[in-house]
């Protein structure tokens, strides 16, 4: 049997040492510990439709990567932008498609075109493959928050050479069709 002391001063290092572990969080041991998540090797469209299934709300995603950067925050700020011009590439290629046939076709999209994206699309998600030395980004785009940057920008349109009414519109219909026909 252990004497007193040497009993309490074992307790107390087992404390110390499960209070610094949880203290850490589950996201402390990602890289080689946890597997990839599913985004980093699958469609984005998938990922899209998988969430949409599960939460009823269509948001469209983005994937960044970064290579053999040893800075972690130089790594974490290349995949970001990476993911945020994604994104910005896949939301304007589903407005295109939506817009078929508009004769404001074209200035609807310089518009979306020139929104501050690196605003709009909120980091979802990341993973670092400690193997390949890659950092991966996943951001989303919500309607909402494109609604708002486009209510900002048009606070800021005092000359008023903008209707903004069908912007707005082309993009609520745009995320409808895509909600109706659960996005692919």
């Amino acid at each position: 049997m252990l004497n007193t002391k040497n009993y309490i001063a074992l307790r107390l290092v087992l404390c110390l040492l499960l209070f610094t572990l949880s203290a850490c969080g589950p996201k402390a041991f990602q890289g080689r510990l946890s597997p990839a998540p599913e985004w980093v090797f699958n469609s984005l469209q998938k990922w899209d439709s998988k969430h949409f299934a599960k939460t009823g709300e269509l948001i469209i995603h983005g994937h960044g990567m970064s290579k053999e950067q040893n800075l972690i925050s130089k790594r974490r700020a290349l995949a970001d932008a990476d993911a945020t011009q994604d994104v910005k590439k896949r939301f304007i290629e589903l407005y295109t498609q939506s817009l078929a046939g508009d004769h404001n076709r074209q200035a609807f999209i310089k518009i979306i075109n020139e929104l501050s994206w690196e605003q709009i699309a909120l980091n979802s998600e990341r993973y670092f493959d400690v193997e390949k030395n890659q950092q991966h980004t996943l951001v989303s785009v919500s309607q909402a928050r494109l609604l708002d940057a486009l209510n900002f920008e048009r606070s800021m349109d005092n000359q008023r050479t903008t209707n903004w009414n069908q912007v707005f519109q082309s993009i609520k219909s745009m995320y409808q069709g895509l909600s109706t026909r659960n996005p692919q």
